[in-house]
């Protein structure tokens, strides 16, 4: 995912809006709202992208945990 703390704006819209819709069609829907959310909220509210990538870090790890059972 593309660091939000060098300001890449574009760059982590366009990682969220990938990944949205890579997650929402396979049925990770946490993930593929936590990163819809991330989208809608980079140019409106740049406070709230750290703490959303840290949470769709915190899925990605659940969702990599489920797969390895």
């Amino acid at each position: 995912m593309t660091d939000f703390s060098n300001r890449d704006v574009q760059g982590v819209k366009a990682h969220a809006h990938k990944m949205k819709g890579t997650t929402l069609n396979i049925n990770f829907n946490i993930l593929g709202n936590l990163a819809k959310e991330l989208e809608e909220a980079i140019e409106v509210n740049g406070e709230i992208v750290p703490y959303l990538q840290e949470q769709m870090k915190n899925e990605i790890e659940i969702v990599k945990q489920d797969i390895e059972k």
